[in-house]
């Protein structure tokens, strides 16, 4: 007989929520959602980023956090392989570039993604007012990196700001 969902998750957490290694989301921006939504999305990624892969049973914990129709985005984003961490060296300062394609609009666009921002409109529609953890864009950005999918691309720190200037001009230049 297979496990519920709710049951994974419950022993999911109960074996690994001391092992929170880093705290990815800031407090600030999400204080009334509840703190352990937080603690149990930064533990399921870290142990993403530990094991290198995305097993059922983080699925399932997922699956609880985040709304089905977040979770498949994000994971449609990963499996799509659309998604690049740009690193500026030698600072070390780094982005995602999400490649969204919309089968409405027939058209690729781009999305910016720091640790904690998306250029998205469901960022700031349901993330911003406490809605939601995270866009797709920022959750399939945060799954690929931890499981060594996305593409790297390295750049010197004063092309860095020009990169992001480029990518935004591009995505609003669209509309």
């Amino acid at each position: 007989m297979a496990r519920s969902p709710q049951k994974t998750f419950n022993n999911f957490m109960q074996t690994n929520l001391n092992a929170i290694q880093t705290e990815i989301i800031p407090k600030q921006v999400y204080k009334e959602l509840p703190v352990d939504s937080n603690k149990i999305v930064n533990e399921l990624l870290f142990q993403i980023q530990l094991q290198k892969e995305l097993n059922d049973e983080i699925l399932d914990a997922l699956s609880v956090v985040c709304s089905e129709e977040l979770l498949m985005g994000a994971l449609e984003l990963v499996d799509n392989g659309t998604i690049m961490c740009v690193i500026a060296q030698p600072s070390n300062r780094h982005l995602f570039q999400v490649q969204n394609f919309s089968r409405t609009r027939k058209a690729r666009t781009f999305y910016l993604c720091l640790d904690n921002f998306c250029c998205c409109s469901t960022f700031a529609v349901q993330v911003l007012t406490k809605q939601s953890l995270f866009c797709k864009h920022i959750l399939g950005a945060r799954i690929s990196h931890n499981l060594g999918k996305c593409s790297i691309r390295t750049i010197n720190d004063p092309s860095f700001s020009v990169y992001i200037e480029e990518l935004t001009t591009k995505n609003y230049n669209k509309k």
